[in-house]
């Protein structure tokens, strides 16, 4: 069977969903189909470089929505949906007039394609605020999923020093302040000397907190920066109405695979990304004295919830899921 994968990033360019692509592509491919790769810079190039394709496939599987709306083979669609391509935003002006104008239309196109796939459900029902009418044979709920790669559980305490990484792009609505803000707290509060590792490199150490920058890191440096973490730090605001918001969270899955629980602040997906209390703490509130109050319940169950969250990323979201998945939506 021949399969057209289509998707905006794709490696070496690095993000999540770059990962998110190889990772489908890997599956795809060892279930024995012929998949074809189409990487695309935006809706135009992606019209461009499609008028140079036979139209001999039976699936196109589209990491980004939006690239259904302009791909008009006979071929059967099926759509990943994230999190902001789902807000008919832009900071653009024109852009932004054109996604309200074709707001309607390209629902329309979403509700024809065989299957649409929702990495959360906070992402699902943001796309129905704006009319998607939803299919019970057509439309899923998908949690993320990655290729794991550690196999083995090392179990670790919070004694005297701690150390603590925040894996994510330096934007906005990733909230980055309040993860050296929750550092800076819990060192004060707490008489420790803590380690951040940072995929920024426009903050500095302070007090008894060393920032260590790891924007450039590669992918077998990030795994290292992982294993010697305690924490995993993700404050991800809402900011809807800008444009973005956390669909789900992949790197609470890439730490946690080291037995390394996530501290979250509940927006977004990411309250499904972490079970509270059990993989991980989705927190109410970014106030410094709730930072202290919460740090006294993390430290008593972190042996249990680093654990938990080990054994829960191994079952649970491993590539595997996504192979179950596509047997039976491409009925093979």
């Amino acid at each position: 069977m021949n399969v057209l994968l289509t998707t905006p990033d794709y490696p070496p360019k690095i993000g999540g969903l770059s990962t998110f692509s190889e990772n489908i592509y890997n599956v795809l491919c060892s279930l024995d189909l012929k998949v074809d790769l189409l990487v695309w810079n935006s809706l135009g190039d992606l019209q461009h470089k499609s008028q140079n394709l036979t139209d001999h496939y039976k699936f196109i599987i589209n990491i980004q929505s939006l690239a259904s709306t302009v791909l008009k083979f006979d071929a059967k669609q099926i759509n990943f949906y994230h999190g902001s391509e789902n807000l008919f935003y832009s900071k653009n002006i024109f852009k932004y007039l054109l996604k309200r104008i074709f707001k309607n239309k390209i629902i329309k196109y979403y509700e024809k394609c065989h299957t649409n796939v929702f990495i959360s459900n906070f992402t699902f029902n943001k796309l129905k605020q704006y009319g998607f009418v939803p299919a019970l044979d057509r439309d899923l709920v998908l949690h993320n999923n990655i290729h794991i790669i550690n196999k083995n559980y090392f179990a670790k305490k919070l004694d005297n020093d701690l150390v603590f990484i925040c894996v994510a792009r330096d934007v906005p609505h990733k909230n980055m302040q309040a993860a050296i803000k929750f550092s800076i707290t819990i060192s004060k509060k707490y008489q420790k000397k803590i380690k951040l590792y940072i995929t920024s490199d426009r903050f500095s150490s302070i007090d008894n907190v060393e920032i260590i920058p790891i924007k450039n890191c590669s992918n077998l440096e990030l795994q290292d920066y992982y294993k010697n973490s305690h924490l995993h730090l993700l404050f991800s605001e809402d900011h809807s109405s800008r444009g973005h918001f956390e669909g789900f969270g992949l790197s609470v899955l890439e730490a946690a695979q080291y037995g390394v629980p996530s501290i979250v602040y509940n927006s977004g997906g990411l309250n499904e990304s972490v079970h509270d209390g059990m993989t991980g703490w989705v927190l109410q509130s970014l106030d410094q004295s709730y930072f202290t109050s919460v740090f006294k319940l993390i430290q008593k169950e972190y042996p249990i919830v680093s654990k938990n969250c080990f054994v829960h990323t191994q079952s649970s979201h491993s590539l595997d899921i996504y192979r179950d998945h596509f047997l039976r939506i491409l009925n093979l």
